[in-house]
Order: structure tokens, then sequence, then C-alpha cells
């Protein structure tokens, strides 16, 4: 019966499987280039400005901000734009996922500011990184952070981004190396 079972088992799986095959074994070509853009805002004065020398560059993909900067999104039309300058270009969003950065739109100024928390801040928000300022590291494994992110993430990708990038995903090691609040989900 076990054995049935597995081999039914096996089955659904091989035809869930075979017909995405395809999509796995031919994989695009890894860029030959690439920029790396974050906050936009200092790379030019302007968005339509950004939009503009962004179209034009002759990358490969380009790694940009979820956002402009500040409040001031990237919208489909900007997206759209700045692929049409380069035949096959990605435009993948950048997010970080291993810290909170308090120049993001999801900042709450109650938080705290210069390195100081308030009683206000979410559980899930952590001491300020001392490498960089402005970024406090998160307990990734908070629901609430969590939320927070998969909604940065299906918002980017509504927009039009092609992908994203997260970064700190490596976020884990602090709390690894601090000890006073490791996890081990293992026990």
């Amino acid at each position: 019966r076990r054995q049935l079972q597995a081999m039914k088992r096996s089955t659904f799986i091989a035809l869930l499987v075979l017909p995405l095959w395809p999509q796995f074994t031919s994989a695009e070509s890894p860029p030959a280039s690439f920029a790396y853009i974050l906050q936009a805002d200092s790379f030019a004065n302007t968005k339509s400005a950004a939009v503009e020398r962004l179209t034009v560059c002759k990358r490969d993909w380009i790694v940009l901000d979820a956002d402009f900067g500040g409040d001031t999104p990237w919208e489909r039309t900007d997206l759209d734009t700045i692929r049409s300058g380069h035949a096959g270009r990605k435009v993948v969003a950048y997010i970080s996922i291993g810290e909170a950065e308090d120049y993001r739109p999801y900042w709450r100024k109650e938080w705290g500011s210069k390195g100081k928390l308030t009683a206000a801040a979410p559980a899930w928000l952590g001491a300020e990184n001392p490498e960089w300022k402005g970024n406090y590291r998160v307990k990734y494994w908070n629901a609430g952070w969590q939320k927070l992110m998969l909604a940065l993430i299906d918002d980017a990708m509504a927009r039009g981004f092609d992908g994203v990038y997260l970064d700190i995903v490596d976020g884990f090691e602090t709390f690894e190396q601090d000890g006073n609040e490791f996890i081990d989900y293992a026990m």
C-alpha cells in the first residue's frame, strides 16, 4: 500500500513538473554587463533625467532601488522606457530584506532616529547596524516584517520590474554572532 501511494505521488509530481521542464532547462544566458544604481535620486536630479540616462546606457541588466527616491516610485512606463533602450534588457528591483532602513518609504518617524529606537518601534526592529547609519537589524522571522517585505516585493513586480534582488539575506548571521537572540528552528 505504501509503495502504491509513493508511486502515485511520484507520478503526480512528474505530471506536474514535465510541462514546466522547458522553463528549467532553457534558462536565458547571463547578462554580459549590468548596472547597480541605488538611490537613483543621487544619480540624477529628477526621475525623468534618470530614466533618460538609464535608457541610453548599454547595460544588459539594471538593478534599481524599488523607488527612485523618497516617496517617488518607479512607474511601469519608466521601467518600459528604460528597458526599450537595449534589446533584452532586464530591470530588477533592489529590496533589502535583512535590514530596515530609515530612509525608505515604509519607515515611520515615531520608530526613532539617529540610532535610537522608541517604544513605538515595531517588535521586529533591532539595533542600528554600526557600519551603516540609518540601517537597523530586523528579526526577519517576525510575521510583521515578512508581511511588509512581501508587500514590497508584490508592489515592485506589479509596477513592472522583471524581478527582485534581495539584499542582506545573510542577516541571520548577526543574530547567530550576537548569541542573545539566536533562533534555532531545529529544536
